[in-house]
C-alpha cells in the first residue's frame, strides 16, 4: 500500500482497540434490549427495528467486559464484513456474535468509518475472504487490518470535508423519502376519487380491470433457447426493479427461438410486472434501449384499452389497494403466484378518460421530482466515493481553504 511520506501505516488494534463479543447465543425475548448482529449494521446506523431482543439479565452478562459509548464503531465480522456503523448517541443495546466494538483512539470515529467505507480496507477484507463478498474474518486478522493515517491536522480536515458530503447526502435522502411519501399520499387520494381535480365532478364507473386493460404475459422459452449474449434480450422476473430494468446478468433469446413471436416484443412505454415471487416488482420500458426485448413467462404486461389512459391504469396497478388485493388473491406455498384471470377480475373504479389523463399527469410530475432528487443523490454518493478514495490514500492533499469552502 503506497502512502505519502508523512503518513504512517498502523495495525487497526494499535490505534483503535477492537473488543470482541461474548461467544454464546442468548435466549431471545419478545421485548427487551436490542442485540445487534452483522445483518443489523448499516453504514448510516444500526437497525434496531430488525434486531432481536434479550432480557436485561442477559444484556448485562453479554456486556460486562465493555461499555458502548458515543463515537464507537460497531462492525460485523460475518456476512457483509466490514460495514461500520457509528454510535452517534447513547443507546441501550448489546453486540451479538460475529460483531465487534471498535473504540477509536488515534483517529476520529468519522475518519475511521470513512476508511472502512473506502477501497483501502475493503480490498484487505476481500483478500482475507478469499475473493468472496460473504464469509467470516477471524478476530486476529481483523485486528491486523492496515490503517494509513496522515498527521492529526490532516485527519481532522479530511473528516470535516467528508462530513460535509455526508450531510448533503443525508439531506438529499430526506428529500427523496419525503417525495416518495407525498407521491404515495397523492396516489391514494387521486386514484380512489377521494380528492378530485378542479373541473371534474362526474361519477366514477365500477368495472373489472380486464374491462379497461389488456393483460398478457410472456412466452415460455426453453432453457436451451436462453443465451448469455445476443441481440434479443429476454425480460425476466429478476430484471424488474422499482420501475426500471436492471442490467446485471442480462439474458438473451436465440434468434431461431424468437422467430415468429413478435407478439411478445416489448415497446417503449410498456408497463411490465411480476406474477411470481415478488409480486410488487415492476418496470417501465425505456425508449433508449439498444436491444429488441422479448417478454418471458410469468412476467405480465398491461396496456389500456380504447378510451382509457395507459399511465392512469399503470399507476392504479401500483396503488396500495390493488397491490393488497393481489397479495390476498395470490396462491402458492413456496412463492406467491397470481394469474391473469384473477388480475382481470379485480373490481376497480375509473373516471372519464380526460380525468384519467389529468390524474396521471399530476402523479407523473410528482414522480419526476422524486427522480431528480434520486439522480442528485446518486451523483453525490459517486462524487464522495471518488473524493474519499483520493483523500484517504493521500493522492489528494487537504488544504485549509477546502474545509472553509
Amino acid at each position: 500500500m503506497e502512502i505519502p511520506e508523512d503518513w504512517t501505516l498502523f495495525d487497526l488494534q494499535s490505534i483503535a482497540p477492537v473488543i470482541d463479543c461474548k461467544h454464546r447465543t442468548p435466549s431471545y425475548v419478545e421485548t427487551g434490549v436490542p442485540i445487534i448482529s452483522p445483518g443489523d449494521i448499516k453504514w448510516d446506523g444500526l437497525d434496531f427495528e430488525r434486531a432481536r431482543r434479550v432480557s436485561r439479565t442477559d444484556a448485562n452478562s453479554l456486556m460486562d467486559h465493555c461499555k458502548i459509548e458515543k463515537g464507537d464503531l460497531i462492525i460485523g465480522r460475518n456476512q457483509k464484513v466490514g460495514i461500520a456503523a457509528l454510535v452517534d448517541e447513547q443507546t441501550d443495546f448489546v453486540i451479538g456474535q460475529d460483531t465487534v466494538l471498535v473504540k477509536s483512539s488515534e483517529a476520529s470515529p468519522e475518519f475511521l468509518q470513512s476508511l472502512f467505507a473506502s477501497d483501502i480496507i475493503a480490498k484487505q477484507i476481500y483478500r482475507l475472504l478469499g475473493g468472496s463478498t460473504f464469509g467470516r474474518v477471524n478476530l486476529k486478522d481483523f485486528r491486523k487490518l492496515k490503517i494509513p493515517l496522515p498527521p492529526l491536522t490532516q485527519r481532522t480536515h479530511i473528516a470535516e470535508i467528508l462530513g460535509t458530503w455526508d450531510r448533503a447526502i443525508a439531506a438529499t435522502e430526506t428529500l427523496v423519502a419525503q417525495g416518495e411519501a407525498q407521491k404515495k399520499a397523492l396516489m391514494q387520494q387521486l386514484l380512489t376519487g377521494k380528492r378530485r381535480l378542479p373541473g371534474f365532478n362526474g361519477a366514477w364507473r365500477e368495472v373489472r380491470l380486464g374491462d379497461v386493460a389488456d393483460l398478457t404475459s410472456g412466452n415460455a422459452f426453453k432453457s436451451s433457447d436462453i443465451l448469455e449474449e445476443g441481440r434479443f434480450r429476454l425480460i425476466r422476473m429478476n430484471d424488474l426493479k422499482a420501475g426500471v430494468l436492471k442490467n446485471d446478468e442480462p439474458r438473451f433469446v436465440a434468434d431461431y427461438a424468437a422467430e415468429g413471436l413478435t407478439r411478445f416484443i416489448l415497446h417503449p412505454g410498456d408497463f411490465v410486472f411480476g406474477m411470481t415471487g415478488s409480486l410488487s416488482n415492476y418496470a417501465w420500458i425505456s425508449p433508449n434501449l439498444s436491444n429488441v426485448l422479448y417478454l418471458n413467462q410469468r412476467v405480465g404486461k398491461l396496456n389500456a384499452k380504447k378510451n382509457n389512459s395507459n399511465r392512469f391504469l399503470q399507476h392504479l396497478y401500483l396503488s396500495t389497494p390493488l397491490q393488497d388485493n393481489i397479495v390476498r388473491m395470490a396462491a402458492g406455498a413456496a412463492q406467491l403466484n397470481i394469474s391473469l384471470r384473477d388480475l382481470r377480475s379485480f373490481k376497480i373504479s375509473v373516471p372519464s378518460f380526460a380525468e384519467q389523463q389529468a390524474i396521471a399527469t399530476i402523479i407523473d410530475m410528482a414522480a419526476d421530482e422524486t427522480h431528480l432528487f434520486k439522480a442528485k443523490l446518486q451523483t453525490l454518493k459517486t462524487e464522495k466515493s471518488a473524493l474519499m478514495q483520493q483523500l484517504l490514500t493521500g493522492k489528494r492533499r487537504v488544504k485549509l481553504t477546502e474545509v472553509a469552502a
